[in-house]
């Protein structure tokens, strides 16, 4: 395990290349906090709007869980079909600031957010189901979260490492070994 270690330091170019990628560790550390505490902020914000908010029914017609009981009849081209009511919440939601910092950390990926966008647009109440289009506010916090950070930050986190690489270490005086 530790042989590509050996080898980077018979190889001077490798070896400048690790270092550049050591120093660019460092000094994008700090960035990495600022994230999480932005995060965290957002996750906070994200169980105060949306708490308890993302429950829905397999029956769209019942809109709480005491409603959604027993079986539903739904109709098909060729036939009908009994199917039991469930009560379900969706996969990204904001019950506790751990989910919602994983449901905001894949948003920021760009895997899921429209669909987490719609579900919180859809929210009514807690413990409620869903009403398509009650509440188009709820967008504004998509819209500056996806700002804030899929662009600002992962911009930032670039440019830190690209000017690591390209010698300007950024908080630091000594300039790497070029390439």
């Amino acid at each position: 395990m530790l042989r590509p270690l050996k080898s980077i330091q018979r190889i001077p170019k490798l070896q400048a290349v690790f270092n550049g990628f050591i120093t660019s560790l460092v000094n994008v550390f700090p960035i990495l906090v600022i994230y999480s505490l932005f995060m965290l902020i957002f996750s906070v914000i994200g169980v105060e709007l949306f708490h308890g908010k993302f429950y829905f029914c397999s029956d769209e017609s019942k809109m709480t869980k005491e409603e959604c009981q027993g079986e539903s009849l739904y109709l098909h081209l060729d036939h009908a079909e009994l199917l039991p009511r469930e009560w379900s919440r969706h996969d990204f939601h904001f019950d506790n600031v751990f989910s919602a910092f994983l449901s905001l950390f894949t948003f920021s990926t760009g895997a899921g957010w429209p669909d987490g966008m719609w579900a919180s647009i859809e929210t009514t109440e807690k413990d409620r189901g869903p009403s398509p289009g009650s509440r188009y506010d709820f967008s504004i916090y998509y819209i500056v979260y996806t700002i804030v950070f899929p662009f600002f930050f992962v911009n930032v986190f670039i440019a830190f490492v690209i000017l690591t690489f390209q010698g300007k270490s950024p908080g630091r005086r000594c300039d790497l070994i070029q390439i």
